[in-house]
């Protein structure tokens, strides 16, 4: 198996998630944060629109060699995102309003040679009890 170079695959998603932030934008979105850390995980892009916000995963794929890329965001990764949401909205930086919350994937296909197509996927997981420490 060959090893693939890291600096590549971060310049590949960080293009990736600034595709998918555009894209956002143009559908009415306010981007609030990209690329959360905390201890407890991370979330590529927090957005909001007709007062829900959005926790975002991005995953891009220049071809199906390893699935769908939202296969990619695993029961693992999910409870991540859980868990980094909670901490986004327990450091207080959903502000003062009462928001609707969910977990959205955006998928990015881009063959080499061709436009990237973007695929919005809301609601792709639901927040379960079992998420919170």
């Amino acid at each position: 198996m060959p090893l693939r170079d890291n600096r590549n695959l971060r310049r590949v998603g960080a293009a990736g998630e600034a595709l998918a932030c555009r894209w956002l934008i143009e559908r009415g979105y306010r981007v609030r944060e990209t690329n959360y850390r905390c201890l407890r995980g991370e979330i590529d892009i927090v957005a909001e629109k007709d007062g829900c916000l959005a926790f975002v995963e991005v995953k891009y794929r220049s071809g199906g060699a390893y699935g769908r890329p939202r296969e990619a965001v695993t029961p693992r990764k999910q409870r991540a995102m859980c868990r980094a949401a909670l901490q986004y909205l327990g450091d207080g930086l959903a502000g003062g309003a009462e928001w609707g919350l969910r977990f959205d994937v955006i998928e990015i296909y881009q063959p080499p040679g061709q436009p990237p197509r973007v695929i919005h996927i809301e609601n792709a997981f639901e927040y379960r009890d079992e998420y919170g420490d």
